[in-house]
């Protein structure tokens, strides 16, 4: 595979017009294809645009998957909160998850990743790029 190319979009909320119709019409094909259900268009366009970072990876010119982060603050810690990601189907279980994040880390001085997932294998992605990956352990419910 070719080497990824990652743009990072700071504060993707400038983004309007058609420029921002036609990235959201790329983005909602590569989201229904990395979740394989029919995401709706404004909730790819309110986690893509509403944050204060989005990263898009391309390979072979083509967009390949995206990750939007916002930058929070608690205290005196910076925290780096995903807000969502989406990768083509065919391209999962490469390691992307973990470069886009690592790439996000490293872009600032962030004391914390934080994220909403139910998915175990998130989850475990998550546990190399941290020091402490909280909660523990992951308790189901039947």
């Amino acid at each position: 595979m070719n080497d990824k190319i990652i743009e990072i979009i700071n504060n993707p909320k400038k983004i309007s017009g058609k420029r921002k119709e036609k990235l959201t019409d790329k983005l909602l094909v590569i989201a229904r294809d990395g979740f394989g259900t029919e995401m709706i268009r404004e909730d790819v366009a309110e986690h893509a645009f509403g944050g204060d970072a989005l990263y898009l990876m391309s390979i072979e010119c083509q967009l390949a998957g995206f990750a939007s982060y916002n930058f929070l603050k608690y205290g005196q810690a910076n925290i780096l909160h995903l807000n969502g990601i989406a990768v083509r189907r065919n391209l999962q279980k490469n390691g992307t998850f973990r470069q886009l994040n690592k790439l996000a880390l490293d872009s600032g001085n962030f004391d914390f990743l934080t994220m909403r997932t139910q998915n175990p294998v998130v989850y475990e992605a998550s546990k190399d790029l941290v020091l402490a990956l909280y909660p523990w352990r992951i308790i189901s419910v039947v």
